[in-house]
């Protein structure tokens, strides 16, 4: 499921479909009095080696056995709450790229149990489901914009599903049954030291929409928000992707396929991209693909090399149509390959999911076969082919439109991994969720499209869309 840094690049906004404002506060602490946050029922679980000092705004905890992890605890008064909203501010941590958050749905007695919300190495967001002894991961995703110091991280609950929030961003969501309520705490890890401010739970659930995002792909690389999946192995994403004259390349060789995707959490939506073939065999699919938390939970809006089309659930095969005039896919004209537009919409109150191509519309997937949350969008590449995606654009409904915006090339030419490991460009090892522009219009009389200048570089020329 997965999330800036460069905004003229990109932009992420955050829709909130529930507010907090208006909710009832459980327990509010900022930690600038002493005597006053001891009346609010706050305990210390191991006074030999969890040392607590707090005041002037800021609740300090070091914990320094090198064994035992520690907690600072409050026992909320019963019924213990089921839907909630806590938010904290995370000050600092010591060692730098060490973990401390907070604990709730905590149970009762020494044993840890209950999530726990982290960031973790300063800027991995992480969810941990304790019990046993031991924090299952439910939930991960690298978090842009961290700030030095100072940090808001907000957790909210309602039945089984959460969802996670730093800064007042929306990261994402993870659905987990163990625990349905409990108490409150600061989990201390061995050796940790950490420094809180502001904390607060309200009775109030915040759910969360990444609903805007746009990559032209004219940075230096890749951004840290794309993941990729490909079925020959994680290692050899490396070779397979890259950027090349301002676009994300993606160059399969046979017998795998490839999935670049961002974690975006839509229900109404447009998205666009401008995809050219490059290279490869006119029997190969490449398009869009939605994908959910689950395994094989995946919606395909893709074209083949000879222009035909299809829109699909799932990840068995499929027939595609007859080729469609209005694509250019894998055709040369003057020597020369278009990108065609690509279009995947679900408009407000809509019950189907519409594919476009250079505004031809073809072909609709019924709402009611596609049976579950969107969670990434991206592109999908099947073997033995190499594909260009550039101006990628996504929107909630109403804030991207169909347009058709041929793209000429100077040059002549899945599904998420069940064990939800995958690496990176840099090699790293990733994570997926274990649980599961407006542009000023040119002032040039040309006509929409674009067209290679006296140095070779492609320039593009849009209509005025005032």
């Amino acid at each position: 499921m997965t999330r800036i840094k460069n905004l003229s690049v990109f932009a992420l906004t955050l829709f909130l479909t529930a507010s907090v404002s208006g909710a009832a506060d459980l327990l509010v602490d900022d930690f600038t009095n002493p005597m006053a946050s001891f009346q609010k029922g706050w305990k210390n679980s191991n006074d030999d080696f969890l040392n607590a000092d707090l005041g002037g705004g800021t609740l300090a905890l070091s914990n320094t056995s090198d064994k035992f992890a520690a907690q600072y605890f409050n026992d909320l008064a019963a019924p213990k709450p089921s839907v909630f909203t806590i938010s904290y501010v995370l000050k600092s941590v010591t060692p730098a790229g060490e973990q401390a958050g907070v604990l709730f749905c905590r149970g009762p007695g020494p044993e840890i149990t209950g999530y726990n919300v982290v960031l973790h190495g300063g800027n991995t967001l992480i969810a941990f489901r304790w019990g046993n002894n031991s924090g299952t991961n439910l939930f991960q995703a690298q978090v842009s914009g961290i700030k030095p110091a100072d940090n808001k991280i907000t957790v909210s609950k309602q039945g089984t599903l959460f969802t996670l929030f730093v800064n007042d961003v929306y990261q994402g969501r993870f659905t987990d049954a163990t625990y349905a309520s409990g108490d409150v705490s600061f989990l201390m890890m061995p050796g940790v030291s950490a420094s809180f401010g502001d904390f607060r739970m309200t009775d109030q659930f915040t759910d969360g929409e990444k609903a805007n995002f746009s990559d032209d792909f004219n940075g230096s690389s890749l951004k840290s928000e794309w993941q990729f999946l490909s079925s020959a192995g994680a290692p050899a994403i490396n070779t397979m992707v890259s950027l090349k004259e301002g676009a994300m390349n993606i160059n399969t060789p046979n017998g795998a396929g490839v999935w670049a995707y961002v974690d975006l959490e839509m229900f109404d939506f447009v998205a666009t991209a401008e995809i050219r073939h490059m290279g490869g065999g006119k029997g190969a699919y490449y398009g869009i693909f939605l994908s959910g938390p689950g395994n094989n939970e995946v919606a395909n809006f893709a074209i083949m090399g000879d222009g035909g089309y299809a829109a699909w659930v799932g990840t068995g095969s499929v027939n595609f149509s007859l080729p469609n005039s209005k694509i250019y896919a894998a055709h040369l004209i003057g020597g020369r390959t278009y990108a065609d537009t690509f279009t995947v919409k679900k408009a407000a109150g809509s019950n189907v999911y519409q594919f476009f191509v250079n505004s031809e519309h073809l072909s609709d997937l019924p709402a009611s076969s596609v049976p579950f949350t969107i969670t990434g969008i991206g592109f999908v590449v099947q073997s033995g082919l190499e594909i260009a995606f550039d101006n990628f654009e996504v929107g909630k409904d109403g804030a991207a439109s169909i347009r058709d915006r041929p793209a000429i090339s100077r040059k002549p030419s899945a599904v998420r991994n069940p064990s939800h490991v995958f690496y990176d460009l840099k090699g790293r090892k990733r994570y997926s969720a274990a649980a599961n522009p407006d542009r000023l219009p040119g002032r040039s009389s040309m006509a929409a499209g674009v067209y290679v200048n006296e140095n070779g570089r492609d320039v593009r020329v849009r209509k005025d869309r005032r």
